[in-house]
Parts: structure tokens; C-alpha cells; sequence
């Protein structure tokens, strides 16, 4: 079945060191994901020594977990009772011997409690009891932890770790997350989120809402959120699908950005791009007004739009489809933009 009839507007203006590669390997090696042999579900790397550690607390209902990581994975999962359990892995790339044993010693994981929250930190040896213990340079000794969590559905948690995956899974409160280098995974989360890498990709689904989110270098994937969404990217792409959001405010510097689901009434759609294509594919809606705007692009829009205010030019559209009960503005700079209506 074809769309409605569209009518397409031009616009007529116009190598690494042999110490570097190994150091990055054995970093690789201190961030894979975590796997099963040890009780925990986590598991010992074949070169890697390896240390555990592991907690249990109790905090009350609405209360805080808050955890801030050097280096290493993280996971979170909703627990079945009141138990807050946390598994973590300290991991150093030495040999096995003395040398591995009080470097392993010398990573600390400290926690603070109150009756509502828990404040978890994680502390590496200094760089000249690295030097001292193993005889080679900090950089050529990645050390890391990782940790797997599990908590209550009505806990708010915040994690930041300086390199390494974030994967969350059935939570209930509120989410912060944030990496330096990784990616971040969110699923089915009943409270609103926060996520952030610097180089990685972001992608979440089915949650209340995304206070914000950001990436710059990665791409964001958000599907099935019923709130508010803010989304910003420097140079990856930003694709939004599904859900019930009443606000969407996305923009990227060198991506494009695309959104492919329903336009309800009284929803606000603020999209923008310097030289990415905008791709608005709207699903059921009784209308909304559309303000479309490129400098140096092309705008394809359906030709039943009904022109409004300065009508149709080669570098702007402003026009109603159908009862305008919402509002849709994409803007670009050199990018194309693509307005496609389902009804």
C-alpha cells in the first residue's frame, strides 16, 4: 500500500606503538563482559588475576544506591526481596604470584550506608606502588573491577564507571548512568533514566522517560518510552521509535536522526541536525503543524500538507496535516529532511 503523494524541494545553495597495542589488549581483556564459573555469575579470564568480593545490605523502601567505578562492567537486575547483593571481580593483568595478590589487595571497595542509601567506591593502587610491587609502568597493568547488582524494583541507582559496560534490566526507580568509553544497555525501566558515554552507544527500551541523554561518539536507540525524551549526539545517530512520549526534543551534529511511531495530541516533536538527514515517519494522529526548515538540503513532504503562515520555499514548509492537535519541527543546516505520514 502506498503513502500519500509527496512532493520533493530542492535547495540550490550550496599506528600505535608495540607497548601501546599490548597495554590496550590486556585492557580488552579486563572489560569483557562477565560470564558464569564463579558462584555470582562471574567468571575468571585465562591470563587475568582475578579476586572476589561481595556484599549484601538492606535499605529502605525509595532509597539510593549510588556506585562510582574506576574501571569494569557493570550490571544491574531486580532482585526478588529487600536484599541489596553486590558481586564484584577485581581483576589485574599480571602472572600469578606474589606481585598479582597485593595488587589485588590494594583495590578497595568501600561503602557507606544509611538507613536509605548505600554509596559504594572503588579505589586503584597508586601509580608507584604499581611500579614498586610489579617492576612495569602503570599503563602495562590494567586493573579493573566488575560488578554485578541486584536490587528492589522501588530503588533510585546511579553508576558511573570510567571505561566499561553498563547494562540495566527490570528496574524501578529512578536511573543514572554514565561511562567515559562503553556502551549502555537500559531494559524495562518503570522510572525515569539518565545515560551518558563519551565514546559508545546508548540504547534504551521501554522506560517512563529519558531526562537526557547523550553520546559523542555513538549512536542512541530508543524505543518504547512513554514520557518525556531529550537525546543528544555529536557523531552518531539518533533513531526514537514507539512509545507514548508527549515531548521530543533530539539533536545531533553529525548524525541523522530518525522517529517512527504515533504523533498524539497535545505531543511536541523538536528535532535537529547540522548534517544528518531528519527521517519523521508519523504514524496515527488526528494532525499536527509542521514547521520544516534546511539551508543547504532537500525537503520531501507529502503534498497534502496545507500551507500556512510564508507557505512553501525551497528552503522551508509551514503547514497543517489533518486537525493540527500537535506540533512537529525539524530543522537541519546541509541535511536532508524527510516528512512520511501513515494515517
Amino acid at each position: 500500500m502506498t503513502g500519500p503523494a509527496r512532493r520533493e524541494i530542492p535547495n540550490s545553495t550550496p599506528a600505535a606503538t608495540a607497548s601501546g597495542v599490548f597495554s590496550f589488549c590486556l585492557l580488552a581483556l579486563l572489560l569483557l563482559p562477565l560470564r558464569s564459573s564463579i558462584p555470582g555469575g562471574i567468571v575468571q579470564e585465562a591470563g587475568i588475576q582475578t579476586g572476589r568480593w561481595s556484599r549484601t545490605l538492606v535499605l529502605a523502601p525509595g532509597g539510593h544506591l549510588d556506585l562510582v567505578n574506576i574501571s569494569g562492567s557493570i550490571s544491574v537486575q531486580r532482585a526478588s526481596g529487600r536484599q541489596v547483593r553486590l558481586t564484584a571481580l577485581k581483576r589485574v593483568a599480571l602472572p600469578s604470584g606474589s606481585a598479582a595478590r597485593t595488587l589485588l589487595d590494594a583495590i578497595t571497595i568501600e561503602i557507606a550506608t544509611t538507613d536509605s542509601s548505600a554509596a559504594v567506591r572503588v579505589s586503584h593502587p597508586a601509580a608507584g606502588q604499581i611500579r614498586q610491587v610489579s617492576g612495569r609502568e602503570p599503563e602495562a597493568v590494567p586493573l579493573g573491577v566488575s560488578f554485578e547488582i541486584a536490587l528492589p524494583r522501588d530503588l533510585d541507582v546511579s553508576i558511573t564507571t570510567g571505561s566499561g559496560d553498563i547494562v540495566t534490566r527490570d528496574t524501578g526507580g529512578e536511573v543514572q548512568l554514565e561511562t567515559r568509553s562503553g556502551n549502555v544497555t537500559v531494559t524495562d525501566a518503570a522510572g525515569i533514566v539518565e545515560a551518558g558515554s563519551m565514546q559508545g552507544d546508548i540504547r534504551i527500551e521501554r522506560a517512563a522517560g529519558v531526562r537526557y541523554v547523550n553520546t559523542v561518539s555513538g549512536g542512541i536507540v530508543l524505543s518504547g518510552i512513554r514520557g518525556a525524551i531529550k537525546a543528544t549526539c555529536v557523531s552518531g545517530d539518533i533513531e526514537i521509535r514507539g512509545g507514548t512520549p508527549r515531548m521530543v526534543e533530539a539533536s545531533s551534529t553529525g548524525g541523522g536522526i530518525r522517529w517512527e511511531g504515533a504523533v498524539p495530541p497535545g505531543s511536541s516533536f523538536v528535532l535537529s541536525s547540522h548534517s544528518g538527514t531528519i527521517e519523521f515517519i508519523a504514524g496515527p494522529s488526528p494532525g499536527f503543524a509542521v514547521n520544516l526548515s534546511t539551508v543547504a538540503g532537500t525537503i520531501i513532504a507529502p503534498l497534502e500538507l496545507v500551507p500556512t503562515g510564508a507557505s512553501i520555499s525551497r528552503r522551508s514548509v509551514t503547514g497543517t496535516w489533518g486537525e493540527p492537535q500537535a506540533r512537529v519541527a525539524l530543522t537541519a543546516f546541509s541535511g536532508d529532511i524527510i516528512l512520511t505520514i501513515h494515517p
